[in-house]
């Protein structure tokens, strides 16, 4: 693939390009969810502190969370909300569904949004079907009111596994966490 910019006569020509993307193998994996319809098959972890929330729009608390979902401005995304009761430290997990360590996931690509004062931790790991974990990619801190894009290489497993997205609430309640279009590939493409 090639770009070829050309210079033109005046100072009025700017050229830009974004988000190109080229792929030999693009095999999606099943546990690919954008959120519009539902949770694809993601379930909230039923002992951790609380759950992760499916929401279009802004967040309830103002200086914190996003205002939209990463692609439309108008769809879907989960978010975890860190205002009362929520307490210092609470963690809320989410699982994908079981992926086969015979059709493996190499690279799990997602956007995450860590917009206020008090963001605490944004976590990824692999939990096998054993119950083994192991962390994969971390984030902390405010990271602006914008969405970002991550993308996670996946070790190769042995045994089935889950994606585990981790969310840590902060000091205060403008601590908003939110993630949005998670896609896993055979293969990642940088």
């Amino acid at each position: 693939v090639l770009f070829v910019g050309q210079k033109g006569m005046g100072y009025r020509g700017d050229i830009a390009i974004d988000d190109v993307t080229v792929a030999l193998n693009e095999c999606k994996v099943d546990a690919s969810c954008d959120f519009e319809q539902d949770l694809c098959g993601w379930q909230n972890d039923n002992f951790d502190d609380f759950d992760w929330s499916r929401m279009k729009g802004s967040t309830a608390t103002p200086n914190t969370g996003p205002r939209a979902d990463h692609t439309s401005s108008t769809g879907f995304y989960l978010y975890i909300e860190t205002s009362a009761p929520r307490l210092s430290g609470d963690v809320a997990r989410i699982y994908s569904p079981f992926i086969s360590s015979s059709y493996p996931a190499d690279c799990l690509v997602f956007h995450y949004h860590m917009f206020g004062e008090h963001v605490a931790h944004l976590k990824v790991l692999i939990e096998t079907i054993e119950g083994h974990e192991q962390y994969v990619w971390k984030s902390f801190g405010n990271h602006g009111d914008t969405w970002h894009k991550a993308t996670v290489h996946i070790p190769q497993m042995q045994t089935d596994y889950q994606i585990v997205i981790e969310g840590v609430v902060g000091d205060s309640y403008t601590g908003d966490i939110a993630v949005d279009d998670i896609t896993m590939y055979q293969s990642c493409f940088e």
